[in-house]
């Protein structure tokens, strides 16, 4: 028993480590992502955004010095309402086809997309939008010439989170289910004990860390991840000691259960903290086809 809590622990301070390390890149940021779908394959074009807030006139000599995309946001900027958004010095940014870029470190809450295609000379303008999140994500569907916007990746977004989230619900709990076998846990009343208390707690935290890192970022959500799992060791800790020892006829004592109850959920807040990962590269790549 003392060698399952050593292995949890150093399985958590590894999760903690590494996993906060890995979503924290220094600390929380807030950011934009827009993908783009409908553009030709091959074809360039430029993107870019217009603010809120901002400076709206540049002195004749900073403006010649720039180059014709930037002269070709920036007039048309000039027209409208909104600023053009120079993002730490880079105001636009290149793509070929469907695409997406990322917006990091204080990117603009009220904004425009723009599209510009040096081939003709055209330009694409959203209506206004406004993030909704820390992470907040949207998918610009070029029509003519006309630029449709989704919020959160529209239906395909919703796919994503939707599958994501069975994935890892799934996984988690055939994952406690085999370190209950692990402790010896076999019988059909404790694995349907078992089968039902980590369905009803996979839910809430998965919802916990949804609604972290829609609020605070993906950083706040390893540190939900790992709040829920005390929380949730603490709940499965009581309900099992008290319950498994009368549904696998006296083979597993209300320390064991308890037992069972930390490893299973150490187990779990790392390779959910994989599978997190795992979700927001798949999710990239997904929302980008």
């Amino acid at each position: 028993m003392k060698k399952v809590f050593a292995i949890a622990f150093v399985l958590i301070c590894t999760f903690v480590y590494t996993g906060s390390t890995a979503f924290a890149d220094c600390g929380p940021k807030d950011s934009l992502t827009v993908y783009v779908n409908g553009v030709e394959e091959g074809r360039e074009y430029y993107i870019a955004l217009l603010s809120d807030w901002g400076s709206q006139y540049h002195p004749d000599e900073y403006t010649e010095k720039q180059t014709p995309e930037w002269k070709a946001f920036y007039k048309y900027s000039l027209s409208d309402e909104y600023y053009l958004y120079d993002n730490f010095g880079s105001a636009y940014f290149k793509m070929t086809g469907g695409g997406s870029h990322r917006w990091n470190y204080l990117p603009p809450e009220k904004f425009k997309i723009m599209l510009y295609f040096p081939d003709d000379g055209s330009i694409i303008v959203s209506g206004k939008l406004e993030k909704y999140a820390f992470n907040s994500y949207f998918t610009a569907n070029v029509n003519g010439s006309a630029l449709d916007v989704e919020q959160n990746g529209g239906a395909k977004g919703y796919m994503v989170e939707i599958s994501g989230f069975l994935f890892r619900v799934i996984i988690t709990v055939f994952l406690e289910l085999g370190v209950a076998k692990l402790f010896g846990i076999r019988s059909k009343r404790a694995v349907k004990l078992i089968l039902i208390v980590n369905v009803i707690t996979q839910l809430l935290l998965n919802i916990a860390v949804a609604a972290a890192d829609i609020s605070w970022g993906s950083f706040r959500a390893v540190l939900a991840l790992v709040g829920m799992e005390i929380v949730i060791f603490i709940t499965e800790a009581a309900i099992y000691a008290n319950t498994l020892p009368g549904l696998t006829e006296g083979k597993t004592h209300s320390g064991r259960a308890a037992g069972y109850a930390f490893a299973a959920n150490a187990a779990s807040l790392v390779v959910g903290g994989i599978l997190l990962t795992i979700f927001y590269l798949f999710s990239d790549i997904v929302m980008a086809m």
